[in-house]
């Protein structure tokens, strides 16, 4: 299960990510409060590999997203 709080990551990157994945993963994902919750139930290849590309790919969507723009703490 990967978690994305939606104040960091964007949802629409998340199910975008979805669409873009599912030729290699069944990925299925809830929305809870201010969370997307993800389920890789199937993947072409190694499920702790797929998770970790997945994640990368929606924080890289995000990103591009918002225009490469960021808050600084």
């Amino acid at each position: 299960m990967i978690q994305f709080d939606t104040s960091l990551y964007s949802a629409d990157a998340v199910l975008k990510a979805i669409e873009d994945y599912k030729d290699i993963a069944s990925i299925s994902c809830i929305k809870s409060h201010n969370k997307m919750i993800c389920s890789i139930e199937h993947s072409e290849y190694d499920l702790d590999l797929t998770a970790h590309e997945f994640s990368n790919y929606v924080l890289g969507l995000t990103v591009s997203m918002n225009g490469g723009q960021h808050d600084i703490c």
